[in-house]
């Protein structure tokens, strides 16, 4: 799914900035703070949504790495940078979530979602926004892949609307050791035909 550009993404040197992980753990910390305090299945509030910037970049990227057991190239956020169809969810400035997709196929394939806190509406927000635009903009189909063992996407993106269109054997092969057995893909769609059955490809 990875789409590569021209631009590159420029990442900080670590030697170059020693309290870069010190200052991100601290945010981090507040934000998981805010979530905990909050009674069960209570959306995070005050979360805004902007598109990704390249002062965002290393924060989203970092992300990426902490909450997502599939690895992304520094390509792929350089391709991002460029798309339009990012968001970026922030809470008192801090890097909550985000959710990266590209023109695929005459609609919109979502590469990636992420969150900094589970079950806090973040995800749903980021994606559901995202969609909105894109429908807005005459993309009315939407597809992505997930984990067959993820029920918590899986269940969000029902929701949204998306269905299980076939599933992908092997598909994350190369991820399959910090992935729950098998390595295999959900492809869902939305806004077009889908099998009425899940059929199984290799």
């Amino acid at each position: 799914e990875h789409q590569s550009s021209t631009a590159s993404a420029t990442f900080p040197v670590e030697g170059s900035m020693p309290s870069f992980r010190q200052r991100e753990k601290k945010r981090e910390e507040k934000l998981s703070q805010a979530a905990e305090e909050l009674p069960p299945g209570k959306s995070l509030t005050g979360v805004q949504l902007v598109p990704l910037k390249a002062e965002l970049l290393q924060h989203v990227s970092r992300l990426h790495k902490a909450r997502l057991p599939v690895s992304y190239s520094d390509e792929f956020f350089s391709a991002a940078l460029q798309s339009p169809w990012t968001r970026v969810a922030l809470w008192d400035g801090i890097v909550a979530g985000a959710v990266i997709a590209k023109e695929m196929e005459g609609g919109l394939r979502v590469q990636s979602l992420v969150a900094a806190v589970p079950r806090r509406g973040i995800g749903s927000r980021l994606l559901g926004a995202l969609l909105s635009d894109a429908e807005a903009a005459g993309l009315r189909k939407s597809s992505l892949h997930v984990h067959v063992r993820n029920e918590s996407a899986i269940a969000l993106y029902i929701s949204l609307g998306f269905q299980t269109e076939i599933e992908k054997t092997g598909y994350y092969q190369r991820s399959a050791a910090k992935l729950d057995s098998p390595p295999d893909a959900l492809f869902m769609v939305r806004g077009g035909p889908t099998a009425k059955n899940c059929s199984t490809i290799g």
